[in-house]
């Protein structure tokens, strides 16, 4: 029984590490909100995202399995409102809708994700001197297509909420942000499992090489807890994974451009592969 709640456990966690993918990392101008002008400003945001993993790795960081058939093929779209006038410092609504295709081991889902919901606040809005500090909480709603027989999930069957801290500094042409999440999750009641929470940290530095190009790296880090199954905790299942890569964006009026590439490394108890996407994003007023 130990043995098959293992399996069911290493399932749940790859499932999830499939659909978190969702390009909520802190990206250029994430923490940093000294383009956003006027008193009331929306944006529509669309991420085009491919994830691949071939590798499995177990708690010691060793390859349990080199044929994971994992891979995800996504486009998310964004609604960004944000409000300078109501509180004097910028408030942050934001929702996310994924839509796309999963597979894992030979099996595959299409259709919609997990909605995202977001709200934040500006507590140190300082454009004079570079500085910001945002504090809020993502809201995650279980509206993706999930069937606990099936390995590939675009939906998780979980609630998840993720209070965050973001924190940015512009020095001339510098730009550099990092953000602390930390991820919980409720149990998904079809299999009586919970994901670990964690604590994600995601940094970046970007340098304007000139007005409208941005060159930047990014450095992300997942620490986990373990995992539950009918209440009992599964020891050594917590996920720890390491992601690193460099992204450049162009900038042209309204409209942005961010395509950014990350590496997986040294990863405990998941996939370990490699994401590409792109950030395009327009201001509609």
């Amino acid at each position: 029984m130990k043995g098959f709640k293992m399996v069911l456990v290493m399932g749940i966690i790859l499932i999830t590490m499939l659909a978190a993918i969702d390009c909520q990392a802190v990206d250029p101008f994430e923490n940093n909100v000294g383009g956003v002008n006027g008193p009331n400003e929306i944006y529509l945001t669309v991420y085009p995202i491919f994830y691949s993993a071939s590798k499995l790795k177990d708690n010691t960081g060793d390859v349990a399995s080199n044929n994971l058939g994992a891979k995800l093929y996504q486009a998310s779209e964004r609604i960004t409102y944000y409000n300078k006038s109501l509180f004097g410092n910028t408030i942050i609504l934001t929702g996310i809708l994924p839509v796309g295709k999963t597979e894992l081991s030979g099996n595959s889902n299409t259709g919609i994700g997990d909605t995202t919901f977001l709200a934040g606040y500006w507590l140190v809005d300082d454009p004079s001197s570079g500085t910001y500090i945002a504090a809020g909480s993502y809201f995650d709603f279980p509206t993706g297509d999930y069937n606990k027989n099936r390995a590939a999930n675009m939906g998780q069957n979980v609630w998840k909420f993720r209070p965050t801290v973001g924190v940015a500094k512009q020095i001339g042409g510098l730009d550099m942000e990092l953000t602390f999440k930390y991820n919980m999750y409720t149990e998904n009641k079809d299999t009586g499992t919970r994901a670990g929470n964690e604590m994600i940290v995601e940094g970046y530095t970007g340098y304007f090489v000139r007005p409208d190009l941005l060159l930047g790296a990014h450095l992300n880090a997942t620490f986990g807890s373990d995992s539950h199954v009918d209440g009992e905790k599964i020891a050594s299942t917590a996920v720890r994974l390491y992601q690193a890569g460099p992204s450049i964006m162009w900038i042209s009026g309204k409209f942005s451009a961010l395509v950014v590439g990350l590496a997986d490394f040294d990863a405990r108890n998941t996939a370990q592969g490699y994401t590409a996407y792109a950030r395009l994003s327009y201001k509609l007023f």
